[in-house]
C-alpha cells in the first residue's frame, strides 16, 4: 500500500491509498474520486472568545430549559389531583410517564450517537415536549391527559442527557469553569419560576402554568438551536473516526466495569427517593393546610440553597471523591424523610427544604462528571449513550417511586408513606457502602484513577484528574 497525505483548500488532511500495482499517484486518486478518500479534520486551535460565548450560551440554555420544566414538573401531581385523580391513579400515571421518559431517553441518545444527528434529535424532542405539555390545557379527560402526558415525557427523555453531554465536553475544552457552574443556572430558574408559578396559580388558577411553559419553551428552543450539538455531540470529535456505538458494546461496559452497575443502582435508588419526595410533598403540604404559594416558596427555598452548592460541587467532588459525595447524599435523604414524616405545621417545611441541596446540587453535577470522565473514559463514542443510561436509571427509579408512594399514601396516608420510605433510604446506604468497597478494589486494580479520592494541592489534584481524561 502507498499512502500520501494531501491538504485541500479548506486546510483538511486528505489521505489517499493506492493498491499495489496501481501506477496512479495519490494526488490523481483524490482528483478522480476513484478510491475511498478519508477526510480527517485538523485539530482546531483553542479559541478563548468562542468558548466564552458558548459558556454564556450554556448558562442561558439551562436557565430557560429548566424554567419551562419548572412550570410543569413540581406541580404535576397537584394539577392531576385537581382533575379528580386519587393518589394511586396519580402514581400510576406518573410512573407510566417516567418509564416512557427513561426508555425514550436511552433509545434516542443511542440513535443520535449512532447516526450523528444530535442537534436534530435534541431540537425535535424539546419542541414536541413543549407542544404536548401545553396541549394538556385543552381537556381534563383522563384518557387525553394520560396519552398526551406520556407523549410529552417520551419527547423530554433525550433532552437533558444530550445537553449535559455537550456541556461536559464544552467546559473541558474551554479549560475553565466546570459543569456544575453551568448547571447552577437551572437551580436559579427553578427557584424563580417555582415561586412565581405558585403565586400565579393562587391568583389565576393552575392553567397559568401552561402559558408560562409555552413562553419559556419558545425562548429555550431558540437558544438550543445555537447550542454546539454538531461539534460536541459528534463521535468524530472524540475519537477522530466514525466508531459506531452498539447496544452490545454498552451492555458489555455495564456488565464488565466493576463500578458501572453499582453506580447505576445507586442512581436508581436516589431516583426512587427523589420521586417520593418531589412527587408527593406538594400534596402533603396541601393536606396539612398549606396553599399553592407555600408550595412555590418551598421549591424556591430549595433551589436558592442549591445555587452555591452547584457552584462549588465539582470542586468538592474532586477534593473528597465520589464515595463521600454519595455518603453525604444518603444521610441527607435520611434527614429529609424523617423530617417530613414528623411534620405537623406546613410552614416548617421551609426549614427542611434547604437539605434538598445536598440531595441534588451536591449529587447531580459530580455524578454527571463521574459518568463522563471516569466510567466512560475508555469509550468516548458512547458518552451520549452513557449519559442516557444515567438518566434512564434515575428515571426508572422515579417511575417505581411514583407508583409505590402513591399506593402507600392511599393505603396508610402521607405520613405512613414517608415512614415506609426509610426502607429505601436504608437500601441506598447499603449500596453506597458497597460502592466504597468496590471503588477501593477498582483503584487497586488500576481500573479507576486514584486521583478521584486523593487529597493534595490544587495543581496535584488537577494533574491527577487530567491523567484519565482522554485526549481530544
Amino acid at each position: 500500500m502507498d499512502n500520501e497525505e494531501l491538504v485541500n483548500t479548506d486546510g483538511a488532511i486528505i489521505t489517499a491509498t493506492a493498491n499495489l500495482g496501481d501506477t496512479r499517484s495519490p494526488r490523481e486518486l483524490v482528483s478522480g474520486y476513484t478510491y475511498q478518500v478519508e477526510e480527517v479534520t485538523k485539530p482546531q486551535k483553542y479559541d478563548a472568545a468562542h468558548h466564552s460565548r458558548m459558556l454564556i450560551l450554556a448558562k442561558a440554555v439551562y436557565f430557560c430549559v429548566f424554567a419551562a420544566d419548572a412550570s410543569w414538573e413540581p406541580f404535576a401531581a397537584y394539577v392531576l389531583s385537581r382533575r379528580g385523580m386519587n393518589n394511586a391513579v396519580i402514581g400510576g400515571l406518573l410512573t407510566a410517564m417516567t418509564v416512557c421518559n427513561a426508555v425514550s431517553g436511552q433509545l434516542l441518545t443511542a440513535f443520535a450517537d449512532r447516526y450523528s444527528c444530535h442537534r436534530n434529535v435534541a431540537l425535535t424532542s424539546f419542541t414536541l415536549f413543549v407542544i404536548f405539555t401545553c396541549s394538556l390545557v385543552f381537556s381534563n379527560h383522563f384518557a387525553y391527559t394520560a396519552g398526551v402526558g406520556i407523549l410529552a415525557q417520551c419527547a423530554w427523555g433525550p433532552v437533558l442527557p444530550m445537553t449535559d453531554n455537550v456541556t461536559v465536553q464544552l467546559v473541558r475544552d474551554a479549560k475553565r469553569e466546570d459543569y456544575s457552574r453551568q448547571r447552577l443556572f437551572a437551580a436559579i430558574a427553578w427557584a424563580l419560576f417555582c415561586f412565581g408559578d405558585g403565586w400565579l396559580m393562587d391568583l389565576y388558577g393552575y392553567y397559568m402554568l401552561f402559558y408560562v411553559l409555552a413562553l419559556m419553551g419558545f425562548v429555550a428552543l431558540i437558544l438550543l438551536s445555537f447550542y454546539p450539538f454538531t461539534l460536541y455531540g459528534s463521535i468524530r470529535h472524540d475519537t477522530g473516526h466514525e466508531s459506531k456505538p452498539s447496544w452490545s458494546e454498552l451492555m458489555h461496559l455495564v456488565v464488565h466495569n466493576v463500578l458501572m452497575m453499582p453506580f447505576l443502582s445507586i442512581i436508581l435508588c436516589t431516583g426512587y427517593l427523589f420521586s417520593t419526595i418531589d412527587g408527593y410533598l406538594a400534596l402533603w403540604i396541601i393536606d396539612l393546610g398549606g396553599n399553592s404559594s407555600l408550595v412555590g416558596a418551598m421549591y424556591a427555598v430549595a433551589s436558592i440553597v442549591e445555587i452555591p452548592l452547584f457552584f462549588w460541587s465539582d470542586r468538592i467532588y474532586h477534593r473528597i471523591g465520589m464515595k463521600w459525595v454519595l455518603a453525604i447524599t444518603s444521610v441527607a435523604y435520611l434527614i429529609r424523610v424523617v423530617s417530613y414524616s414528623l411534620l405537623q405545621n406546613p410552614y416548617y417545611v421551609l426549614l427542611i427544604e434547604p437539605i434538598h441541596a445536598l440531595t441534588i446540587a451536591l449529587f447531580w453535577g459530580p455524578c454527571v462528571t463521574y459518568m463522563n470522565d471516569v466510567l466512560l473514559h475508555e469509550k468516548p463514542h458512547l458518552k451520549a449513550t452513557g449519559q442516557g443510561s444515567f438518566f434512564a436509571a434515575f428515571y426508572s427509579g422515579r417511575a417505581v417511586g411514583y407508583s409505590v408512594a402513591g399506593w402507600l399514601s392511599d393505603v396508610g396516608g402521607m405520613r405512613f408513606m414517608f415512614r415506609s420510605t426509610l426502607v429505601a433510604v436504608g437500601s441506598l446506604m447499603i449500596l453506597v457502602i458497597n460502592f466504597w468497597r468496590l471503588e477501593r478494589f477498582a483503584q487497586g486494580c488500576g481500573s479507576v484513577p486514584k486521583g478521584e479520592t486523593l487529597k493534595g494541592t490544587k495543581d496535584e489534584k488537577k494533574s491527577l484528574l487530567d491523567s484519565h481524561i482522554p485526549e481530544q
